[in-house]
């Protein structure tokens, strides 16, 4: 599949990353730009990309009555071409082709398909199984998508990988009844977990051979990302019983990441190209808590908000951290960024302007340090609204990107 060319968005990240990065040590503000909507209703972004592009769903969220859209600058477009009773984007590469499920309401069923929507072919379903029932894990930047998908029962899921020609993979089971697939790099590699004929274990699917990864001395282990060198991060029960977050690596195994003292559990959630490791923990407080874990630091707490507690919800190759912070005085949900140069930062104290509602949630995070967040307007509408960070030496009034999905120059402080 011939990928879709975005020269500018790819200089704008290079520029962002770069700049950023001799940067480190400076205060960090972003520049907030809210995303519209479909119908004038509400918007939840669920996936951002390399390029600064994002997807989601749109649409009246209380009835359900939402479509997949694409962001590339342009404003805000409805992919879902097939005029569907509701679908959303869950997964969005480079390119801008976006994976996600589209789905039917027949009665008190509800049918949910996987879909790729490319701007060579747009919405397209793509090839499964027999059941009625699907979802997307991920999508690589070749196009192709792993997710789950119900067999002809609708009760027994199994793991699947599509290929960008549309080509469909049954990942098959390690020996039981189902499987699940969890991520995908761009290598064609799908991480997930099975049931074998004795346990769940965590696995790495590649060319059609699912192996199993084994656990760190208990009954089951989950797999829930996997970087480009095959890498594989998620949680595995102990001989003691309790999950602790682990990481996977040709050579070395699995590893027990969870070095902190007075853990009850762990579970490793993202994993970026440099086998870094972000994921929750649960002290003895029970505050659940975030974690960063990388060879140089071991296992490391990022820290809270009068000791509250922190939900990651994505880490970039430069080890930045982005989640949803809860206040442990007061219960107010705040979007968090965190890196080991600036700490844990509340988004909302390092907006260049105001967005007059406040961001509860980060999504998602690039490695431009663009942020994917969420928050809800004084109307009770939903918005989802992309952060850039704003850089020296550039032009006060740029745009985050330009026409076309062409990315503009960042905005100076």
């Amino acid at each position: 599949m011939r990928a879709k060319s975005l020269p500018h968005h790819a200089v704008l990240a290079a520029t962002l990353t770069l700049t950023a990065l001799a940067m480190a040590e400076k205060p960090i503000r972003f520049q907030p730009t809210v995303l519209g909507s479909l119908t004038g209703g509400s918007t939840q972004g669920l996936a951002l990309s390399a390029a600064g592009l994002a997807t989601g769903q749109s649409g009246n969220l209380q009835t359900g009555d939402v479509h997949a859209f694409l962001d590339d600058g342009t404003g805000i477009q409805n992919i879902d071409t097939f005029g569907m009773d509701h679908s959303y984007g869950s997964a969005i590469n480079a390119a801008g082709t976006v994976a996600g499920v589209m789905g039917i309401q027949s009665g008190s069923q509800t049918f949910n398909f996987p879909f790729r929507h490319t701007a060579e072919r747009g919405m397209e379903l793509v090839a499964c199984f027999n059941g009625t029932q699907g979802n997307v894990a991920g999508v690589n930047a070749n196009g192709d998508i792993a997710g789950s998908w119900a067999l002809s029962d609708d009760t027994t899921y199994h793991g699947y990988f599509v290929t960008s020609e549309n080509t469909l993979h049954d990942l098959g089971t390690l020996g039981g009844a189902y499987s699940y697939a969890t991520g995908v790099n761009d290598n064609r590699q799908v991480c997930g977990y099975s049931a074998s004929t004795s346990d769940t274990q965590a696995f790495r699917w590649e060319d059609g051979f699912m192996m199993p990864l084994g656990t760190l001395g208990g009954s089951f282990s989950v797999g829930n990302a996997i970087n480009a060198a095959g890498q594989v991060t998620g949680t595995s029960s102990s001989s003691e019983g309790w999950q602790h977050a682990f990481r996977y690596s040709d050579g070395a195994g699995m590893e027990d990441l969870q070095t902190l003292e007075d853990i009850l559990m762990s579970q490793g959630q993202f994993i970026n190209e440099r086998g870094d490791v972000a994921g929750w923990y649960l002290p003895q407080t029970c505050m659940q808590r975030t974690f960063i874990y990388t060879d140089q630091t071991g296992m490391l707490d990022i820290g809270a908000i009068e000791d509250g507690m922190l939900t990651p919800n994505g880490l970039n190759n430069r080890g930045q951290i982005v989640g949803q912070a809860i206040r442990g005085d007061n219960w107010q949900q705040s979007a968090f960024l965190w890196s080991a140069a600036t700490g844990l930062v509340d988004v909302n104290d390092v907006l260049t302007s105001p967005l007059g509602f406040r961001l509860v949630e980060a999504l998602a995070i690039n490695d431009a340090g663009q942020i994917l967040a969420r928050g809800t307007d004084a109307q009770g509408k939903a918005k989802a609204v992309l952060l850039t960070p704003k850089l020296p030496g550039t032009s006060s009034n740029a745009s985050h990107r330009g026409a076309a999905g062409k990315a503009g120059a960042p905005v100076a402080p």
